[in-house]
């Protein structure tokens, strides 16, 4: 069974969904339905920085939420950590602001 648990905080002006565990094709659906709620009318920011594991199948939830944001979100990824070399090889870090600290995040 996966586990995977989702948390939110305010920092920087931003709604943070931080991610505990695992992110693949097992629990998207619940990525899914947690950074949709983390949005609560403002825009949400993803923190993995506990996030253990992820797949295609959550760049692909990224990717389609930010579809329907119609506006790119940032994505809190430690400097150096495999995530970021995942979306610097992929592309994904054109298309959301990857911070390593959430005062990176401009208004």
């Amino acid at each position: 069974m996966d586990h995977i648990s989702f948390d939110t905080r305010d920092a920087s002006g931003v709604r943070w969904l931080m991610v505990r565990g695992d992110i693949d094709m097992n629990t998207a659906g619940d990525f899914a339905r947690a950074l949709d709620e983390a949005n609560g009318g403002s825009v949400a920011g993803v923190d993995l920085t506990h996030c253990g594991y992820l797949d295609s199948s959550a760049i692909a939830v990224m990717v389609r939420q930010r579809a329907a944001w119609g506006c790119s979100f940032p994505v809190l990824v430690p400097e150096g950590s495999f995530f970021r070399r995942l979306f610097d090889i992929t592309g994904v870090d054109s298309l959301f602001a990857i911070v390593a600290d959430p005062r990176e995040v401009e208004d």
